[in-house]
């Protein structure tokens, strides 16, 4: 399983976050709740007709 974030997601998140008085000193970790199974990404990857190899 791999945990890919969307970064338009996360970036909207760190501003939201970085606006909230109560956010301050606090911590916060971005990630997706719902991982795939890494044969998944790397099937999506070669379906938009990208390779896999490192040749």
């Amino acid at each position: 399983m791999v945990n890919l974030t969307p970064v338009d997601y996360a970036s909207q998140a760190i501003i939201y976050l970085s606006q909230q008085p109560t956010s301050l000193g606090k911590v916060f970790h971005l990630i997706n709740p719902q991982p795939l199974p890494w044969e998944e990404v790397v099937n999506s990857i070669v379906s938009f007709g990208l390779s896999t190899s490192t040749n």
